[in-house]
């Protein structure tokens, strides 16, 4: 009886392990393939016209203004497996900052700056230039985790923000601010805190991570390496989100 107790409950914490990794994509940045527009670039998801991690290195394509690649895959700095994402802050052309100075609004409330360093989810088709924020995710979770190097230029800051929300209407939320420089301590571990303003259910995932402040002077430079995302149910329970 009691081995077959045990064995039930570690079958139902793999059935929830499952269900959880099969709606976060890419969370140890191990999957990359090369951008639709700039082929020498690599995006931490599975191609153009999918979901997952995004950045803005096809605005890297002499098309949308021949700005520099900001988000790079890192074999040499890596918490677990085989890659990290290298988010680093440059400086945008004109020409692209036309094209992408709106798209902050949804998740930092005004423009972006013609300085970026971002990393975030949705999905994306550069073939007729749509974006649908966030990632499908119906988990009432506490946390969000994920592990960090940061080397800031100046007094930069290094950001994280993640929302649930419900028909794009907000559930909970939470935001992870630093300007520490990591140096020969190695890889942190940030953890936001949700704070949920809503009872129902949340149907999506917003994240975005930037190398600099959304709200303040970026510095060009600034650098972020991120690895292994992970959550925290209401239970107390850590739960990796997937391992690809």
């Amino acid at each position: 009886m009691k081995k077959n107790l045990q064995l039930f409950l570690a079958c139902l914490i793999l059935l929830v392990t499952q269900t959880i990794n099969a709606q976060i994509i890419n969370p140890g940045f191990e999957t990359w393939t090369n951008d639709a527009i700039v082929p020498t670039a690599m995006n931490p998801n599975s191609g153009n016209n999918t979901s997952g991690w995004w950045d803005f290195n096809y605005f890297n394509s002499s098309f949308l203004g021949s700005s520099p690649i900001s988000v790079t895959r890192c074999t040499d700095t890596v918490h677990s497996g085989s890659y990290s994402a290298r988010v680093q802050t440059r400086v945008y052309t004109p020409t692209s900052w036309n094209y992408y100075n709106t798209w902050g609004i949804p998740f930092i409330g005004h423009p972006y700056n013609d300085t970026l360093g971002i990393l975030f989810n949705g999905h994306v088709n550069v073939n007729n230039q749509t974006y649908y924020p966030g990632i499908p995710y119906t988990q009432k979770i506490t946390q969000f985790k994920f592990y960090y190097q940061y080397k800031p230029t100046g007094n930069d800051t290094a950001e994280c923000r993640v929302l649930l929300v419900k028909q794009r209407n907000p559930i909970a939320g939470g935001v992870f601010k630093t300007n520490v420089a990591t140096g020969a301590s190695g890889w942190q571990l940030a953890t936001i805190n949700l704070t949920y303003v809503s009872s129902a259910t949340p149907d999506t995932i917003w994240v975005l991570m930037s190398s600099s402040s959304l709200d303040k002077n970026p510095k060009a430079g600034s650098i972020l390496w991120v690895d292994d995302v992970s959550v925290t149910l209401p239970t107390g329970v850590n739960e990796l989100m997937g391992t690809e």
